[in-house]
C-alpha cells in the first residue's frame, strides 16, 4: 500500500461555455473542490 506523503485542496469555479436558462435552478458558476493526492511512488 502507498504511503500518503500530500494532499492538496482547492476549490474551483466552472463556468458553463453556454449560459443554460432552461434548468430549474440556473447559476452563473458551479464551486467544485479538487482533491490531490500525493503519495511515496509518485
Amino acid at each position: 500500500m502507498a504511503i500518503i506523503e500530500r494532499v492538496e485542496l482547492s476549490l474551483v469555479n466552472l463556468t458553463p461555455k453556454i449560459k443554460r436558462t432552461d434548468a430549474i435552478q440556473s447559476f452563473v458558476s458551479q464551486e467544485t473542490p479538487m482533491l490531490r493526492v500525493f503519495d511515496r511512488d509518485g
